[in-house]
Parts: C-alpha cells; sequence; structure tokens
C-alpha cells in the first residue's frame, strides 16, 4: 500500500523508448514546476535521436524519495533489464538523486544546468535582489555555462577567470566556493569532464532536456 497521494502518467507507445539502447541511456528527471499549492509535477525525459522527449509523469504531493523511488522502480519493473540508462540528469542534493542511486546503484547522477543556474540566482535573489535585472541575469548564465561545459584541462583556467569575473562580489565567490567547488555540489557533479570525459558529441549536453521542456511550458504549448 503506498498512502501518499501521487499518479504516473505515461502513454503506452512511449514505453518502447525506455526499450530502445540509443534513446534510453540519458534520463532526465524535474521535479520543480509547482501547479498548484502542495501539487507537483515529475518529468521523466529520454534523449530519443538527439531530441529530449518527455515520456512520463507523476503528480504529487510529497517531494521525498520514497515517492521517487517508487516512480522509477515501477519503469524499471514494467520494462525489465530492458531499460539499462547510462546517466541521470536532475537537480542536485534532491531526494531524486537518492532514489535514482537506490534504484540504479551503479548508474551515475549529475545536475543539470537549468539547476545549477536556478540555484545560483537564486542566491542573488535573496541576498542582492536590486543586482538582478537582465543584463545580470544573462552575464551569470554565460559564467556558469562556460564552468559547466568545461574539460578537466580547462576547468582550472576558467574557474579562475570566473573568479575574477566576479571579484566584486567576494560574498558571491565565497558562496559558490563552499557550495559548488568544495561542498557537496563539486564539479565532479556537474563540470563536462566528469559527465563527458571522452568529449562525446552524441552524449546529451546536460542544459537543453530540461530547459527546452520548461521552455515549451512556459510558452504556453501545453496549456
Amino acid at each position: 500500500l503506498y498512502p501518499r497521494s501521487f499518479a504516473i502518467l505515461c502513454d503506452p507507445d512511449a514505453l518502447r523508448f525506455f526499450e530502445d539502447d540509443q534513446n534510453s541511456r540519458y534520463v532526465s528527471l524535474d521535479d520543480t514546476l509547482s501547479l498548484e499549492k502542495n501539487i507537483f509535477l515529475l518529468t521523466l525525459s529520454l534523449d530519443v535521436d538527439g531530441v529530449p522527449c518527455p515520456v512520463a509523469w507523476m503528480l504529487h504531493k510529497d517531494q521525498d524519495e520514497f515517492i521517487y523511488e517508487h516512480f522509477i522502480r515501477s519503469f524499471k519493473t514494467l520494462i525489465g533489464d530492458m531499460w539499462d540508462p547510462l546517466g541521470f540528469y536532475g537537480d542536485y542534493d534532491s531526494p531524486i538523486r537518492q532514489a535514482c542511486r537506490k534504484v540504479f546503484p551503479s548508474v551515475p547522477f549529475w545536475g543539470d544546468f537549468w539547476h545549477l543556474l536556478y540555484h545560483n540566482v537564486h542566491w542573488f535573489e535573496t541576498q542582492h535582489p536590486s543586482y538582478l535585472d537582465s543584463t545580470f541575469r544573462a552575464t551569470i548564465r554565460v559564467s556558469l555555462r562556460v564552468l559547466y561545459h568545461s574539460s578537466q584541462e580547462d576547468f582550472s583556467p576558467n574557474y579562475y577567470f570566473f573568479q575574477f569575473q566576479w571579484k566584486d562580489y567576494p560574498d558571491y565567490l565565497d558562496y559558490f566556493r563552499c557550495h559548488w567547488i568544495k561542498g557537496k555540489m563539486t564539479p565532479h557533479m556537474w563540470a563536462a569532464y566528469a559527465r563527458n570525459p571522452t568529449n562525446d558529441d552524441s552524449l546529451p549536453s546536460g542544459d537543453y532536456l530540461i530547459e527546452t521542456w520548461r521552455g515549451a511550458m512556459r510558452d504556453g504549448y501545453f496549456d
């Protein structure tokens, strides 16, 4: 019995994508859209021929590991060993990450770019809200994208330039160093050298799956 309230939605025709090794290797999970008070939408997207494709959803009220584990395990049970993902993308220190590790303990979980940007912008919203005009937001996006897509060889010089670029905001640099460099969310969780050490152009970039889906939702395609 599952006392928590939730509903899993999936088009039966979409299940074939889970069985395709090329289309189900990389999975993104996004759960930051609040539809109504205390109701959330978890979206599971697959990289289908290089195109982000949402294939399953869960409406739920409780953002906890139990709910997410049940969602992921439901598809693993339904598809069986034919679903053999190589990596998950999603938010960083979240119950979703722990749920993925329980169901697929050997499959890595990487932070996606959207949530890296979100958490950094949110820091400025709480600490320096007056700074956040459109130009400032664009600067943050570009700066973080350079780090996010850095190879192991380029990461150190890019981070050095990042510190120079934001030298007038020492409290932000302290936050970034403590949370994204030395803290639990180290670059091994999000930088390109961890996600794609061989620079394989066929692998997802880690930024477009969730951003594309959110863009469609924002533009009203799913009203």
